[in-house]
């Protein structure tokens, strides 16, 4: 009976460690990059979002040229004792840099809705702090954690699809 429980247990931890690790590493990215004024803020938007346009085979074979054994940090992660093939955590890896781009864009429009709201002249408001509205909060309370609960949708999709 032990048997039946395992797969499942072992897909909600890894479920639970890559959205954890999503909702932290992608909504700090969403900000940074929402709050960042550069030429270049498009091409790291585009190479963050790569992997969403990726089919999961090539994304699975460049996650092993980078941590495998003989990747381009493998080396280097097998030498501090950190072995990421073929264990739960190198799922929860692939995981999160699946969903990382959903979570990404948006978290990113809602911090941008968030920003805009917050230009608005104060005259207009009562309260000092316009960007704080309930508005304004509930924009980006709904923007940055529905992918938390869509996210192990894609997730499994790639995890399941044809090779």
């Amino acid at each position: 009976m032990d048997g039946i429980w395992t797969p499942l247990l072992l897909s909600l931890k890894v479920a639970g460690w890559a959205t954890l690790l999503n909702a932290v590493l992608g909504v700090a990215a969403a900000y940074g990059i929402a709050r960042w004024r550069s030429s270049a803020r498009d091409l790291v938007d585009a190479i963050l979002t790569l992997p969403l346009v990726l089919p999961p085979t090539v994304l699975g074979y460049y996650l092993l040229v980078l941590v495998g054994r003989r990747g381009v940090f493998g080396a280097w992660l097998e030498s501090i004792g950190i072995t990421l093939v073929f264990t739960w955590q190198g799922a929860v890896l692939a995981s999160t840099v699946v969903a990382f781009p959903l979570v990404l864009k948006s978290a990113r429009a809602a911090f941008e809705g968030w920003i805009t709201s917050s230009k608005t002249p104060r005259g207009c408001w009562a309260s000092p702090r316009p960007a704080f509205s309930s508005v304004s909060r509930c924009r980006w309370h709904c923007g940055a954690s529905w992918p938390a609960c869509c996210w192990p949708s894609r997730a499994r999709w790639a995890s399941s699809a044809p090779r």
